[in-house]
């Protein structure tokens, strides 16, 4: 009885000590997997967990200013520019008479804004500069940096010149027509979902909702031929003025500013004064030349001519 006793007591001995080493060897494996779990979360984050780092804000660095050039910041006031400033997007600059500046756009491209021009930032980041001429000419250069681009819009038109690399000036009258003359490279003009490619020493016109003109010779000088006003004296306070110019280049009269169209011609009714007005007819085209006509004073008397009358008295004869 003794003996059974001795041999129960030492069975439960035995069994005992296997489930403490049992227990054991399951705890170490336990802080194993855990010490495995830190070591794993120290390692480097995968490039789907590494936070994004935010990318360096791109400006437009102004180079040169000549004359009165202004700039306006977002919807702010107009304030004088000078070399060494920077737009940003939605920042606009303005220049005046006998007045331009040159601008880098980042990497992309260099601008030139020649005189009575206005542009805005539309986009401007490593890889693309995106600006919308309201009214007036720029001329650029683009870098050729592999994957970036400048785009240049018009305003009142859906029409966009784009380029990778090489150089072309844009024209445009800020009511929806636009010109492009291309000196070096290549550039896609595209409007009305229509698009044409503009090569070395070719030029294309877009007029008001029409799609881009076949590409055609930049004409080798810049003419204007304009008909004079019939009358000397005029009735009315506006006169019509005609005339042909080389195609797609700018035609302003007194002010009033006109696109010529593909053809060269354009037509416009200009405001006049009471009195003596002078009619001033300049033209401008993509490639930055200019010609200019004046003509003889146009005279406006507006007044109604007085009427001749003669008073007979009693019975004078007649």
């Amino acid at each position: 009885m003794h003996k059974r006793l001795a041999a129960a007591a030492g069975i439960a001995a035995i069994m005992a000590i296997c489930g403490y080493l049992l227990i054991d060897v399951l705890l170490g494996e336990m802080d194993n997997g855990l010490e495995q779990d830190k070591v794993q979360d120290k390692s480097p984050l995968s490039h789907q967990d590494r936070p994004i780092q935010p990318l360096k804000k791109q400006k437009i660095n102004v180079i040169s200013v000549e004359g009165e050039v202004r700039h306006r910041k977002g919807g702010s006031h107009w304030v004088p520019i000078q070399e060494g400033d920077t737009l940003e997007m939605k920042d606009a600059i303005q220049t005046g008479d006998a007045s331009r500046a040159v601008m880098d756009l980042g990497t992309t491209a260099r601008v030139e804004v020649t005189p009575n021009s206005e542009l805005t930032v539309k986009e401007i980041s490593s890889s693309v500069s995106r600006v919308l001429i309201d009214e007036g000419r720029l001329s650029a250069v683009v870098h050729g940096k592999k994957g970036s681009k400048l785009i240049v819009e018009a305003k009142g038109s859906d029409a966009v010149a784009e380029a990778e690399k090489g150089a072309f000036s844009v024209l445009a009258d800020g009511q929806g027509q636009m010109a492009v003359a291309t000196q070096e490279g290549r550039v896609v003009l595209s409007a009305q979902d229509e698009q044409v490619v503009v090569t070395e020493g070719m030029q294309s016109v877009v007029e008001k909702d029409r799609p881009p003109s076949n590409p055609a010779p930049i004409p080798s000088s810049l003419f204007l031929k304009v008909k004079k006003p019939r009358a000397i004296i005029l009735r009315k306070k506006e006169t019509g003025i005609s005339g042909t110019t080389s195609p797609g280049a700018m035609v302003s009269i007194n002010g009033v500013r006109v696109l010529a169209n593909a053809d060269g011609s354009f037509k416009e009714q200009i405001p006049l004064k009471e009195g003596r007005n002078e009619v001033v007819v300049t033209v401008k085209d993509a490639s930055g030349r200019s010609e200019k006509e004046t003509f003889p004073s146009v005279t406006v008397d507006t007044k109604p001519p007085k009427a001749k009358s003669r008073v007979r008295w009693g019975n004078q004869s007649r």
